[in-house]
């Protein structure tokens, strides 16, 4: 059984990420931006922001990189790839899977 979430919560959501990555960013503390960033992109897939979603991915994956974070890394590659899918563009969800790092736990097909 699935339960469906109102989309306002979506709405509620995205707000409250990007209230703590600003607070993050004022305090410039990397790994609280980046792992934002990853809720901020899951929270804008499931709204159906794909850009917005891929945008913020793009962002952490590039904090994370100085970092070794590899599970919310991977979790960045596995959103970019439902993008691509969702847009109906799998040779682009192609192209970051061979951005992906080694040890990531999937591949995006």
């Amino acid at each position: 059984m699935t339960t469906e979430v109102h989309p306002d919560k979506y709405k509620e959501g995205i707000q409250q990420a990007k209230e703590a990555l600003d607070l993050y960013r004022q305090f410039n503390h990397v790994i609280g931006q980046a792992q934002a960033l990853e809720d901020l992109s899951w929270l804008l897939f499931h709204d159906k922001q794909l850009d917005a979603t891929e945008e913020a991915a793009l962002q952490a994956i590039n904090l994370f990189s100085d970092e070794d974070n590899k599970f919310l890394i991977c979790s960045c590659y596995l959103a970019l790839g439902n993008i691509c899918c969702s847009k109906g563009e799998p040779e682009k969800a192609t192209n970051y899977s061979q951005d992906n790092p080694q040890d990531c736990f999937f591949q995006l097909a």
